[in-house]
């Protein structure tokens, strides 16, 4: 058994994910759309042309977690909402400020990146994309 993210974006997924390709340090992935992919679907499934050139399917691995990330076809409908929230958790409390930074650029911050009472580092915003993300640190005795 295994694990996994998915997230599906109304036609910016390549933008998104080219982002966080930068925030978290990575090779920007290869992106399959709908036009490359329509081989794989049914014949029944015609796909729409303003479809096409939308992204079918990516991944990102994201601390260890592998996160795969799609434009939703129009026939699904699709919904923004914050029913999700990306938990990034860093030991290092430098490299999580400027995740959060990065992450907040055009985004709007929910709850600031400070420290709080157990010593760890912890905030929450929304990014560009509205997605919604809580970054923290993780506690470690040695370093408090």
């Amino acid at each position: 058994m295994s694990f996994s993210l998915s997230i599906n974006y109304d036609g910016n997924c390549r933008d998104a994910v080219t982002f966080y390709a930068k925030v978290f340090e990575q090779e920007v992935p290869s992106f399959l759309t709908y036009a490359e992919g329509e081989v794989l679907l049914s014949s029944v499934n015609q796909i729409p042309e303003k479809m096409k050139s939308r992204v079918m399917r990516t991944c990102l691995n994201i601390a260890g977690t592998p996160v795969e990330f799609y434009d939703i076809p129009d026939t699904f409908g699709f919904f923004q909402g914050n029913n999700m929230v990306l938990n990034i958790s860093c030991k290092d409390a430098k490299k999580a400020k400027k995740i959060f930074e990065l992450l907040s650029e055009n985004g709007a911050v929910d709850i600031p990146y400070t420290q709080i009472k157990d010593g760890r580092y912890y905030g929450m915003l929304e990014d560009k994309f509205h997605m919604h993300w809580m970054i923290k640190t993780e506690l470690n005795k040695f370093e408090i």
